[in-house]
């Protein structure tokens, strides 16, 4: 599924047009991170480097909350904690 996070397919820290996708859920959350669009376009340095969502809790964090935020406006919070078990706002 398209990404509801974002609109291109740019880097979201830089604008690289080179980019990885980012699953913003993941372990067992990722099928419903993929199936909701919950992820986001990064360059390898920001998706993988020490300042990327993998090594950078702040970031990982930030990133969750986007994606809730973007994924209540069009469903119910009860949905959100059905699927991914946790609050992150």
């Amino acid at each position: 599924m398209k990404s509801i996070l974002m609109d291109s397919k740019e880097c979201l820290v830089c604008g690289s047009p080179h980019v990885e996708v980012h699953h913003v859920m993941f372990g067992p959350d990722r099928k419903n991170a993929d199936k909701y669009g919950l992820t986001v376009y990064l360059c390898p340095e920001h998706h993988r480097g020490p300042e990327g969502p993998h090594h950078n809790k702040p970031f990982d964090i930030a990133l969750k909350r986007l994606a809730q935020r973007t994924f209540l406006e069009t469903h119910t919070q009860e949905e959100w904690m059905a699927l991914f078990m946790r609050n992150y706002l």
